[in-house]
């Protein structure tokens, strides 16, 4: 089984920042961290579109970002990094250029600053398995890995009350029981949603809204 363990800090590549206030904050880490590459990246967005409505959008969202994050800066760290990362991408037959030289420096940033990596896009990262841990969202095998380690942290919690409360029946039935339950539908789906099923996929994601809003409610009674 894989480790359950999930990161608490990461490195957004563009792809994630652009849509991260649509996604679920359980499909990340708790501390997010950006590029100065991203915020360049973002920094030229209003002017590569002719439509007003678009350029006020991207400019918005560069304010955002400039306001909430201190970009990692691309360092000397970074550079010895991107030599690394250079080395291992032109082995494997693929060219460092254009688009994908772009990505590559922040595959760097990640890699100095040995943090996981996440996007919506991990062709953009293929080659790097073993240097950069680039963590790809929207594919089943991050979404079980998330629902595995909600599951687990739910059952610690249910634990954990009935020694202090002495209620076994009712945290079996109010968390226990519907966490594995829940735990068996997901794991039914991935093996469906890996197989290319769209449908699998979205129901997957509703299942583990579904094992979250369970590991909230334990985590209220709790007192957490």
């Amino acid at each position: 089984m894989p480790n359950t363990e999930y990161p608490t800090r990461g490195l957004l590549d563009t792809s994630v920042l652009i849509e991260l206030d649509k996604l679920d904050a359980d499909l990340l880490p708790r501390e997010l961290a950006i590029s100065t590459i991203t915020l360049a990246e973002l920094a030229a967005g209003p002017h590569a579109t002719s439509d007003s409505d678009e350029r006020a959008r991207r400019q918005e969202r560069l304010q955002r970002a400039e306001a909430t994050f201190e970009p990692l800066p691309f360092d000397a760290a970074a550079a010895r990094a991107y030599g690394r990362i250079y080395a291992v991408v032109s082995a494997a037959g693929r060219k460092v250029r254009g688009r994908r030289a772009v990505d590559m420096l922040i595959a760097a940033i990640a890699l100095a600053a040995e943090l996981p990596l996440y996007t919506f896009n991990p062709d953009d990262f293929s080659g790097l398995a073993g240097i950069v841990n680039v963590v790809s969202l929207g594919r089943p095998e991050h979404a079980i890995r998330l629902a595995r380690g909600i599951a687990e942290e739910t059952l610690n919690i249910a634990g954990r009350l009935i020694l202090d409360r002495k209620e076994p029946e009712r945290q079996s039935s109010v968390y226990a029981v519907p966490t594995m339950e829940l735990m068996s539908e997901a794991e039914a789906l991935v093996i469906l949603a890996s197989q290319g099923d769209k449908e699998a996929l979205a129901s997957l994601d509703l299942t583990i809204r579904r094992l979250a809003e369970l590991r909230d409610q334990a985590r209220t009674e709790a007192g957490q």
